[in-house]
């Protein structure tokens, strides 16, 4: 530190604390202790997700923009899509099946970019359950197919929701819909 004498005022310097960003979703850290080599962390959710891209080869995604994560990932209750197991409830979000295969789609309120988008698109080199993933950003609808012995509908929404995009789900608007066999 040093001090400026200006007309009859000293003024001290201090040194600028620079503060520092989430290396996923850019939140400001208010620790430097979740880190994975010198990426810093905001938070376990945050970490967690980076090391799931790493993990699978992803992380071009960083490169789409710079902090492109959600700043509001937040850890799931274990039980919370447990109603998904019920195959009935199940089938009634599914699009299509012919017992295999599965076709459903989610209104993803989280979306708002294109690294959005290229993460849920890449959903298959998550889990190779996934065999394709398509989103229409303009309507926030992904659909996803799926094979059933690999997936459960519950994974496939507990994976969205663990990356940071977690689905809106009703059942009343699947009264209105039939599943195609």
């Amino acid at each position: 530190m040093q001090g400026v004498k200006e007309r009859n005022t000293i003024i001290i310097e201090k040194p600028i604390k620079q503060e520092t960003l989430c290396y996923h979703c850019g939140t400001p850290c208010i620790t430097n202790n979740i880190a994975i080599e010198k990426k810093i962390f905001c938070c376990e959710g945050c970490k967690l997700v980076y090391e799931i891209l790493n993990e699978n080869g992803l992380c071009d995604y960083y490169k789409i923009q710079s902090h492109p994560g959600l700043s509001q990932i937040k850890p799931i209750r274990n039980d919370k899509y447990a109603y998904l197991d019920n195959e009935d409830i199940a089938k009634q979000l599914y699009k299509f099946t012919d017992g295999t295969h599965v076709i459903v789609s989610f209104y993803m309120p989280g979306v708002h970019c294109s690294s959005c988008m290229w993460l849920l698109e890449h959903l298959h080199k998550l889990n190779n359950g996934v065999t394709e993933s398509r989103l229409n950003f303009t309507s926030k609808e992904i659909t996803i197919h799926f094979l059933k012995n690999k997936i459960t509908i519950r994974q496939v929404v507990e994976l969205l929701t663990t990356i940071g995009y977690e689905p809106y789900i009703s059942l009343d608007d699947t009264s209105k819909k039939k599943v195609k066999n």
